[in-house]
């Protein structure tokens, strides 16, 4: 009996050792727990960023042409245009008045509207020829109050009638002469009649445009009847005139009416499709 307690005394001693140091170990691992850092969690790394795509822009290069007109006239032409579209995307426009041509400037879009506008005003009258048609230029000279002039030709009659009319009753006929020029192109031409029966030089020069557009310059100059050194100079210079003036194919047109003295100088023109 007594060696039974003796042995239980000693368990119990044992097992109370034991539950001593479970107790202080519990405490020391917590508080270590709590002074450890917690693992760090591997870094993520983040995805590669997709590289933004451009956005493809529309470049607008800017575009030059020259558009020659047949029919119209260049600075009416640039007025139409400007009101219709040129306001419309930044058309710019200018003309060449020499060439007869719309300088157009803007996009190549902007340009074929414009082109296609133009197509369609450029069209041909009824009075309006292709350029380099044939055409010929008949120029007559009548005066009044010259008493050796011939009588006006019989296809004047409608004229002189007219003339007639706005007090140039006795009218004579002092020259006629043709020349055969084209749409846009020039022409030149002289006589040399014979005015109160002294000789003189009748010359003409112009230029036929689109649009049925007359520009012609006329001038009447006296025969020199100097002798000697004189001899080679100019006479003295009668009529100088410089009309700009439109025309119906095979009208008679009256350019100008100027005196000369006593004497009252009457031209007309009359531009035909025939030969001369």
């Amino acid at each position: 009996m007594t060696k039974f307690i003796q042995m239980f005394s000693r368990n119990l001693k044992i097992a109370m050792i034991v539950a001593f140091a479970c107790v202080c170990v519990r405490p020391a691992m917590a508080e270590q727990a709590k002074t450890d850092p917690p693992p760090a969690k591997e870094a993520q790394t983040p995805p590669p960023a997709k590289e933004s795509q451009p956005q493809s822009e529309k470049k607008i290069f800017e575009v030059i042409r020259l558009i020659r007109l047949r029919y119209s006239d260049a600075d009416t032409m640039a007025r139409v245009l400007d009101q219709s579209i040129s306001g419309r995307g930044g058309l710019r426009i200018a003309i060449d008045k020499q060439k007869n041509s719309v300088i157009l400037m803007g996009s190549e879009e902007q340009l074929q509207t414009a082109e296609e506008l133009i197509r369609k005003l450029d069209s041909p009258g009824p009075n309006d020829k292709a350029p380099s048609s044939p055409v010929s230029i008949r120029i007559i000279w009548l005066v009044e109050g010259d008493q050796n002039a011939a009588a006006p030709a019989d296809n004047l009659k409608d004229v002189v009638e007219e003339l007639q009319h706005q007090g140039l009753v006795r009218l004579g006929q002092v020259a006629q002469t043709v020349v055969r020029s084209q749409y846009e192109g020039t022409f030149q031409i002289s006589c040399s009649p014979l005015l109160e029966n002294k000789p003189t030089t009748l010359t003409a020069s112009g230029r036929i445009l689109t649009g049925s557009k007359l520009q012609i310059r006329i001038s009447a100059t006296a025969a020199n009847a100097r002798l000697g050194a004189d001899a080679d100079q100019p006479g003295e210079k009668l009529i100088n005139l410089d009309v700009n003036t439109v025309f119906k194919t095979n009208d008679y047109i009256v350019l100008a009416v100027a005196p000369i003295g006593k004497i009252t100088s009457v031209f007309v023109i009359q531009i035909t499709d025939s030969n001369p």
